[in-house]
């Protein structure tokens, strides 16, 4: 222009994001964990939830959350298994994993969609937390299932990311649906 500025044009948009929950007896932890995980994708993409619980968490999410996909699923189910469930029922170019017992820090969706892109990798993932006030059994559950997870992480090169908090690219899942 005139004034030597150079016309800067948008940032291209990001392709949808769909979060895919899986839920087992999560109705203790369901809300908050939706709300966040709504707040987060802010209306840029799905979220989905695949239940396969005992204690009513569908019942409590198609109450309070209108907008979010409920899948039923029997009960027994393990969370892979709901991932695949919700993998298989969108389209969208990425998808994130993780369980209606999680809570997603302020800026989840943005610092995985950032590393995706200035990576090129076909999954990232990020640290795990334990919640506040865990009793002691709850925090023994969480160190066996989560302590690779812990700040400060790993290796990056060597770090193999967490079902509960990644983000994929769809085309890199194409050819691997025997695993999903």
């Amino acid at each position: 222009d005139r004034e030597g500025r150079r016309a800067m044009s948008p940032a291209p948009a990001r392709p949808p994001l769909a979060v895919i929950l899986a839920a087992i007896d999560a109705r203790a932890t369901a809300r908050a964990s939706l709300a966040r995980f709504r707040d987060e994708l802010d209306g840029r993409g799905d979220l989905i939830l695949v239940d396969a619980s005992r204690d009513g968490t569908a019942d409590v999410v198609e109450a309070r959350f209108p907008g979010v996909r409920v899948l039923r699923r029997p009960p027994g189910r393990l969370a892979p298994e709901l991932w695949r469930d919700g993998l298989e029922a969108t389209d969208t170019p990425l998808v994130a994993f993780s369980t209606a017992q999680m809570v997603p820090s302020p800026g989840w969706r943005v610092a995985l969609l950032d590393r995706l892109e200035a990576t090129g990798a076909a999954v990232v993932g990020g640290p795990i937390e334990p919640a506040p006030g865990l009793a002691p059994w709850e925090r023994a559950v969480y160190l066996l299932r989560y302590v690779n997870y812990l700040r400060p992480l790993g290796d990056p090169g060597r770090a193999e990311p967490p079902g509960d908090n990644a983000a994929y690219r769809r085309d890199r899942l194409s050819g691997l649906e025997s695993l999903w």
